[in-house]
């Protein structure tokens, strides 16, 4: 969204059709990931959800 402002000096919803589209293929790409890490994340004291859901049902959920 910066790099939209900073190219076209305004904020549309051109700008946050992107945001939708790269936030929506972000959690099923992260996930995973925080989910293979948390224990490392727990060790950190980063207290992310795949941290504090330790039977992964809310990290998972329905979406799964």
């Amino acid at each position: 969204m910066i790099g939209w402002v900073a190219a076209s000096g305004r904020l549309d919803l051109g700008a946050w059709l992107l945001f939708a589209i790269f936030s929506s293929g972000n959690s099923r790409t992260f996930t995973p990931i925080a989910w293979m890490y948390r224990e490392d994340y727990a060790r950190a004291g980063i207290l992310m959800l795949p941290v504090v859901d330790r039977e992964g049902s809310r990290t998972f959920g329905k979406y799964w």
